[in-house]
């Protein structure tokens, strides 16, 4: 039976702040915006002065780069630009023939780096998101952690983490099939993500166990409330399950190990599974470096 849900308090949730912008995204945005006044400059020489060797090459290999750094479709606009300049200059210069296959030769260069860029992605998608769920894997929600944690320490921010395990549902792959309890899966992944913030991330991380991780756990309603949610998400599938879930509140501090924190959340969980299930127990981690789970004792969410 399940136990009785929380009541939501009154006042909303803390206002998400602005994080700090990612150096690496500064980096980023200066390499490229480099390495466009660069092509602009080539190109414009080129136009006035034929396609010497060195500048076609160098916008060849330009116009590569931004196929496989920028958007297909900025990508693809840049590349005809530069198969332009190059006609003009060939136009202008009259040289020989076989400069006539500089323009075309950047163009397949260009599309040939857009579909490396593709492939890449894919790939990277394929490793960082469940292909059921659209929830993150465990690799994507690592590395998803190693970039959070460090910022909400820089912001001062407190966030929490929740480990989550659907209570008997093999009963379902059982009595139902397995094709009924990856729509049960698909199914919880939605609900919880129509009731947390568009910053808070979800991840499946094998079977019927999940982490979330709230971007923002300031405020005592956005602790006590997760168990209201989390119990909404669960009674609005398709079949009678409940879900344990253990959850930890982390401070703004130094988290160098993750998987530390990760198994802390998990033993959570299993005692809120012998205490009696259906229900999310929150605790504080006060600091790693012992990495023997929770030191100060666990309270419960409601």
């Amino acid at each position: 039976m399940r136990n009785e849900k929380i009541e939501m308090r009154g006042s909303a949730p803390p206002a998400p702040r602005r994080s700090r912008r990612a150096p690496h995204g500064d980096w980023s945005r200066a390499a490229t915006t480099a390495i466009l006044v660069a092509l602009v400059g080539f190109c414009t020489l080129i136009a006035l002065f034929g396609p010497s060797p060195a500048l076609a090459v160098s916008v060849v290999l330009l116009a590569g780069i931004v196929g496989l750094l920028g958007e297909p479709r900025t990508a693809r606009l840049l590349g005809s630009a530069v198969a332009l300049c190059l006609v003009i200059g060939v136009l202008r210069t009259q040289p020989e023939l076989s400069d006539a296959v500089l323009a075309p030769m950047a163009l397949l260069f260009c599309e040939g780096m857009i579909g490396v860029r593709r492939r890449l992605v894919a790939a990277e998608r394929a490793a960082n998101v469940d292909s059921l769920t659209g929830a993150l894997t465990p690799r994507g929600f690592a590395r998803m952690l190693r970039s959070e944690l460090p910022q909400a320490r820089q912001d001062g921010r407190t966030t929490a983490l929740i480990f989550i395990d659907l209570d008997h549902f093999k009963s379902v792959n059982d009595d139902h099939g397995h094709a009924a309890g990856d729509a049960v899966l698909c199914q919880l992944v939605a609900n919880l993500k129509a009731r947390l913030l568009s910053e808070d991330h979800i991840a499946r991380i094998g079977g019927d166990e999940f982490l979330v991780f709230l971007r923002y756990a300031d405020g005592c309603d956005r602790i006590d409330g997760f168990q209201a949610k989390m119990l909404g998400a669960v009674d609005e599938l398709s079949y009678q399950l409940t879900a344990s879930a253990g959850g930890l509140i982390l401070p703004p501090a130094d988290y160098p190990d993750t998987a530390a924190i990760i198994h802390s959340a998990d033993r959570l969980m299993y005692e809120v599974k012998h205490a009696g299930r259906g229900r999310v127990q929150f605790g504080s981690l006060s600091s790693l470096e012992a990495q023997r789970g929770i030191r100060e004792p666990a309270r419960a969410a409601s």
